[in-house]
């Protein structure tokens, strides 16, 4: 009876779970919000508007970031955005201010400068236009500004750049007194007479002279006021 019995198998054993190759790796990090990002660098931008646009991301990056159940970060980028966003709004309207207050003057001296010098140069060109109607008329200077419409290119030549008074006339032969910022007085005068005055720039802080021998004579406006003196047909410089 005994050979009836099958066999005795071995017994089994359960067979040991590999070990670890260490601990389990950590989640996936979420990606960060580009809204949220945005927010930031808007805020870190020098101006009001980005300003403003940076609180809007700011406001809808951390709204996303909390609706995406843990699928998007950058909870806290999005939070500094806000606070840069909204200190840079109400900072930059008093950094401006402060920088044009800064500005301004030396801009207004740069413009003081360049305008003397363009006056200058409207004085040399009427200058070189009157010599070369001199030369063809015997030595002596037109009557009058009307006389040059040939070696002038225009009538805007004759005003200064600081002086907003007068208007270019259309023409030269609508050409009057008040078209212009040079008083002339070379009407009687000749090329021989270098040390007379034949035209000058109203505005006092350009101190601005066209003598008779073309050349102009630019006085230190900080210093006394040149004054004019008539004898007879001319107009002699008083420094």
């Amino acid at each position: 009876m005994d050979s009836d019995l099958p066999p005795s198998l071995p017994p089994v054993f359960p067979s040991a779970s590999p070990a670890a190759d260490g601990p389990p790796p950590p989640p996936a990090k979420p990606p960060t919000s580009r809204l949220a990002v945005a927010s930031l660098v808007l805020g870190l931008l020098p101006c009001g508007v980005t300003g403003a646009a940076g609180i809007v991301c700011g406001i809808l990056a951390k709204k996303r970031i909390s609706q995406s159940a843990g699928r998007l970060g950058g909870s806290g980028l999005a939070t500094a955005g806000i606070v840069v966003s909204a200190s840079f709004t109400v900072v930059a309207p008093f950094f401006a201010a402060i920088l044009a207050g800064l500005l301004l003057p030396a801009l207004a001296v740069s413009k003081a400068k360049a305008q003397r010098i363009q006056c200058a140069n409207n004085l040399r060109q009427i200058g070189f236009a009157c010599r070369m109607y001199s030369a063809d008329h015997e030595g002596q200077f037109p009557a009058g500004y009307d006389q040059l419409a040939e070696v002038l290119a225009s009538t805007k030549v004759l005003i200064c750049p600081a002086d907003s008074r007068p208007k270019p006339a259309t023409n030269w032969v609508t050409l009057t007194s008040r078209n212009t910022s040079y008083p002339y007085f070379g009407a009687k005068l000749t090329n021989e007479e270098p040390q007379t005055v034949i035209a000058c720039c109203t505005n006092r802080l350009h101190s601005n002279f066209l003598m008779g021998d073309g050349f102009v004579r630019q006085l230190d406006p900080r210093k006394q006021p040149a004054g004019l003196r008539r004898e007879g047909d001319r107009m002699i410089l008083e420094p």
